[in-house]
This record gives C-alpha cells, structure tokens and sequence, in this order.
C-alpha cells in the first residue's frame, strides 16, 4: 500500500519493481551496465611483459628511515601497528646509505648502474635503449642526482652490473621523493648471463622477481624500501623496469646491494 524513500538527496533511484513473491525472479528489460559490445579493442599504452604463469619469488618491503620522524608521527599509535605489522619494533631505527653495501663505489667490486631509455621524450625525440652511466646511485658518500630526463609513453630500464655471480640477501632502494614525479612502480628481474638487454625479459634470460610499489612499500615518513629476499637469490645482473607514463634517469637516488 505504500512505499518509504530515503531522505537522502545524495541517493538517486532510477527504477522501482514491484513483485507478489518477493523470491520471484526479476528480469530487467534492458542491460544495466555496459556490455561493450560496441567498444573497440583496447591496445596497451605499454608492452605487457608480466604474464600470469609467472611467479614471484618471495621477499618482504619494509620502510627505510634516514632521519627521526616527525614525533607526531612516531607517537601516533596507527604508526606504531604499521610497524608491528611488518614485523618491525614500534621504535624507528635510523638506516642511512652505508658504504660497506656490495655494489658502493668504494667497495672496489666495479658495480655499475646504466639507465636504458626506449620511448619518446616530452621534446619529441625518439629514444631506443639510449645508454645513460648512472653508477653515481651506487655512490653511499654522495648520491647526487644528474639533470632530469624525462620520457613520456616509453620504458626505462635500470640495469646493475654485479661483475659476478652473487648471492643477493637484500636490497635498499632510496626514491627521490621531490623530483620523481611519476607513480614509484617497477619490475624486478635478475638474470646470470642474459642475451640482451631490451626486449620482453623473459625472452632474454631474466628472471621474474616481483614488483616493487604495488604494496608494502615504505610509508609514513620513510625515505625508502629495503627488499628483504627470503630464499638465496642468485646471478650477476639485476633489472628494475619501469613502463610509465612517466619516469626518468633520478627514479632512484640511492641503491645498496648486500649480498651472503
């Protein structure tokens, strides 16, 4: 005999239906989302190289601190369950760049670090693996950044050069939180003797590790990740690849490699 509305002007109804067996099945005359059938094919900005038949191995993300938080911060009890739930203290331990990490610059292992950039800059310059030496993110004593390069609809690839097969048992990446302006997210693979360097990895001889920045990251006033590896990852040659809108050559400011 009467029907009771919501008073609620952020709530719109668009239909009503009304039935003797409240069981009854109710069919709608038209779709009620969209079936796109009409739609045309989606095409990928980027190259998916992440299948589903790989699988990641497993490794932990926990927040690197370079400085005291803010005590705001520290003292607020969701702060100290984030930490908890990482299987961290509630108590933030400082951990700056160290110089006695594998790959630093004075280590004398010869480590390097080249940026690979396939893609077309904001410019309008076509770039096909241009070669970038940024070994200077290896550098715990300095890890200045270099000019910016920018390259829009394309991919960049961070290849680190260990000289030789290691045992990789962890791995602490420092984003430039002022500079970087794309989302921080990339694939990582490692490799003992890849064919090449461009391309889909999984073509060439890489191994699918994971991918960093989709969860887990640091948060909440930390300055970057520690990739903790749970089983011995080994091979010479590790590959971050990111395939953004946007990115460039000062994604990362700092990397420290440690190794068994």
């Amino acid at each position: 005999k009467s029907i009771t509305l919501p008073n609620n002007d952020k709530i719109k109804i668009f239909a009503v239906t009304v039935a003797n067996n409240h069981n009854a099945e109710v069919t709608p005359l038209q779709p009620l989302y969209d079936d796109f059938k009409e739609a045309k094919p989606a095409i990928l900005r980027t190259k998916e190289y992440i299948t589903p038949e790989l699988k990641p191995v497993k490794f932990a993300m926990k927040p690197l601190f370079t400085s005291d938080p803010d005590p705001r911060i520290q003292n607020n009890p969701r702060f100290r369950a984030y930490l908890k739930s990482l299987g961290m203290d509630s108590v933030v331990t400082k951990t700056p760049p160290v110089a006695n990490d594998y790959a630093d610059l004075s280590s004398g292992n010869k480590v390097t670090a080249t940026y690979y950039a396939t893609g077309k800059s904001a410019s309008g310059k076509e770039c096909l693996n241009v070669k970038m030496d940024l070994s200077n993110i290896l550098d715990s004593q300095k890890g200045a950044l270099r000019d910016t390069l920018w390259f829009d609809n394309g991919e960049g690839r961070y290849v680190i050069d260990l000289q030789k097969s290691v045992t990789i048992e962890k791995i602490h990446l420092y984003l430039d939180q002022f500079r970087n302006r794309g989302g921080q997210v990339f694939s990582l693979w490692s490799a003992e003797n890849p064919t090449g360097f461009s391309g889909d990895p999984k073509t060439t001889g890489w191994k699918y590790l994971g991918i960093y920045g989709m969860g887990g990251r640091g948060g909440m006033g930390a300055q970057g990740t520690a990739l903790q590896f749970e089983e011995a990852l080994n091979g010479r040659y590790l590959l971050l690849l990111t395939d953004g809108r946007w990115h460039g050559n000062d994604f990362i400011k700092q990397l420290d490699i440690f190794t068994k």
